[in-house]
């Protein structure tokens, strides 16, 4: 891995992580990968620290955004989108806010 983007306040890490033995079924694959994901945010996490990715978070990230945000931001973020984007047109799916 290695860090980028160095800024006064934060830097971007983009983590390596080897699966030995990865799973021929893609959704095993799918769940080796997500199992790693949450093991790689769990110190970022437990010091205070945001993920965050300049290409934004999407669909692959969106399964974190409630913790991200906590419930109460994440609501908030929730309603705002609602608000916005009654009909669900704009990225459907990403931030964590589920198709509907």
């Amino acid at each position: 891995g290695h860090f980028s983007h160095w800024y006064k306040t934060a830097t971007m890490m983009y983590p390596m992580v080897y699966i030995w033995d990865l799973p021929d079924d893609p959704v095993e694959l799918g769940k080796a990968y997500f199992k790693a994901q949450a093991i790689c945010l769990e110190p970022v996490y437990k010091y205070g620290g945001a993920f965050q990715h300049h290409h934004g978070v999407g669909r692959l990230y969106a399964m974190q955004m409630p913790r991200q945000w906590g419930e109460g931001g994440f609501e908030a973020l929730r309603a705002i989108k609602d608000a916005l984007d009654p009909n669900n047109i704009m990225n459907p799916g990403n931030l964590g806010f589920g198709v509907k």
